[in-house]
């Protein structure tokens, strides 16, 4: 089984460098490829970039894809053995207390989907967090398909997260997906709504989404705190 960490890195400095070595070491570890999308692969707006991905990707068994705001800790297992490639291995949004105050605001997006959709509204906790995709690029490609589709419809919208949300709908509706544990992405890492994710991490993948300074959070997050504990 060939399997494979795919992540776009479209525009300048998108890409921390720390985030490529951690992608790099994880690659390397899992015996996994790993693909960085240089160049953008269709002309939209760069959040349904990500539905474009897998028509680059069908050679591969199983394809982790990730947002480029992520670290993968030193010592995090493989995570292809977590779902069955048949189906999208995905994490809640909302994973701390701190963070359900955004909770409304999913439920309204979600809400203008599921109309648009004609398809029942997920409550704003059964929200999934896009950055992490774990699929079967062969048996999901009608589902990646579908979402491009309805993104293609409404001209690929920048607001409200659509990408995002309307895979929520989707997956909500139709359950071809599988709930990861939230450790394969802790979201809004290293922020005050995450006081619970330590600044060296173990045995999990962060993702640094949020309007605050990214670069900043990265660089203030040890991802190799697995060998510094050992030493």
């Amino acid at each position: 089984m060939t399997n494979c960490i795919a992540t776009l890195a479209i525009g300048d400095g998108v890409l921390h460098p720390k985030s490529l070595e951690s992608y790099q070491s994880a690659a390397e570890r899992w015996g996994a490829d790993l693909v960085a999308f240089r160049e953008p692969l269709a002309d939209c707006h760069f959040w349904w970039q990500k539905t474009f991905a897998i028509d680059h990707l069908l050679r591969y068994d199983h394809v982790l894809q990730i947002d480029a705001d992520m670290l993968i800790a030193e010592d995090c297992p493989s995570p292809f053995t977590e779902c069955d490639p048949g189906r999208l291995g995905v994490c809640r949004d909302l994973q701390h207390p701190r963070q359900y105050r955004l909770e409304r605001w999913l439920s309204n997006q979600t809400r203008r989907w599921s109309k648009h959709l004609g398809l029942r509204q997920p409550g704003g906790r059964q929200c999934i967090n896009a950055g992490m995709l774990l699929y079967g690029p062969r048996q999901l490609l009608p589902w990646f398909r579908l979402w491009r589709a309805i993104g293609r419809t409404h001209k690929f919208p920048a607001w409200g997260l659509g990408d995002q949300s309307v895979l929520c709908v989707l997956c909500v509706n139709f359950q071809f997906h599988q709930l990861l544990a939230d450790r394969w992405n802790q979201t809004h890492a290293n922020t005050s709504w995450r006081p619970d994710l330590p600044k060296c991490m173990t045995r999990s993948i962060y993702h640094f989404c949020g309007r605050q300074d990214r670069a900043a959070r990265i660089s203030g997050v040890d991802w190799r705190a697995a060998r510094s504990t050992v030493q």
